[in-house]
């Protein structure tokens, strides 16, 4: 089973493998460790603050909680807009990237509704954990540029 706004199906066009269990690389709980790098990556920023949050969870803007209890009870799951704002970055720190968007869609390539078996633990908003994860992806790469900085690497490439 794809699930819509899961990474399970990038992961699987990526690396051939697919968990049915819904588990693996492909869980927002793997990103824990990510969390507890990034509570730790902060103590280097010095006056650089990240700020993550929850703007829109299935098309709504301020009640979540309805929302959420709605999709729980018909067992299916709902996307989320996420809000990083980081300020106090030093002026030259960092690299450009580019990132192009990605949809989630059935092996074969269509929308489809799929039905989940009983007792398999998912969110059914993986938004909710977003913020933590993003705040803490956002030291951690802010963190390798200050040393990277620090060590004038950066300046030598």
């Amino acid at each position: 089973m794809i699930r819509i706004g899961h990474g399970n199906y990038t992961y699987l066009k990526k690396y051939g493998i697919y968990d049915y269990r819904g588990g693996g690389r492909a869980s927002a709980r793997e990103t824990a460790a990510r969390v507890a790098a990034g509570a730790v990556a902060k103590t280097l920023l010095g006056d650089i603050k990240i700020r993550a949050k929850i703007i829109e969870v299935g098309g709504e803007k301020e009640d979540f909680s309805t929302v959420l209890k709605k999709v729980m009870e018909e067992g299916d799951y709902v996307g989320g807009v996420i809000e990083c704002v980081i300020s106090n970055v030093p002026a030259g720190l960092g690299e450009p990237i580019i990132k192009k968007p990605m949809k989630t869609m059935t092996l074969d390539g269509q929308n489809t509704v799929v039905m989940q078996k009983t007792n398999v633990r998912t969110d059914p908003c993986v938004a909710i954990r977003a913020p933590a994860i993003v705040d803490a992806m956002s030291a951690l790469v802010l963190a390798d540029f200050i040393l990277l900085d620090r060590t004038n690497l950066t300046n030598k490439l």
